[in-house]
């Protein structure tokens, strides 16, 4: 279990994700030598959108979202962007990191 924690010191719990829903997509594609990759986290989509497509070409699993999942107001996206990019940073055993602005 993990926590996220927004400007004003309230703690938002994120609850492990049952395997049975996609909650995101990772992938890489290299072509003419070069490399893309990207990464997609739902945290409040219009989920709606998904009954129409089938993501990833996977048509047993449900699509879902942060907000579904958790069922609280969420922190701001600068929030959950700043975390995903930190944890995915740890993960990976980045150090140093440093967070530029666009």
């Amino acid at each position: 279990m993990s926590a996220i924690k927004n400007s004003s010191s309230k703690q938002y719990i994120i609850q492990e994700i049952p395997l049975d829903r996609k909650i995101g997509a990772n992938g890489a594609r290299i072509s003419s030598g070069i490399t893309s990759h990207g990464l997609a986290f739902n945290t409040d989509p219009d989920l709606d959108y998904f009954k129409h497509i089938v993501p990833c070409g996977i048509a047993d699993k449900e699509v879902t979202s942060l907000r579904r999942e958790t069922g609280t107001v969420l922190p701001s996206e600068d929030v959950i962007h700043e975390q995903l990019i930190s944890c995915f940073a740890r993960i990976f055993g980045f150090k140093n990191l440093i967070l530029k602005e666009n």
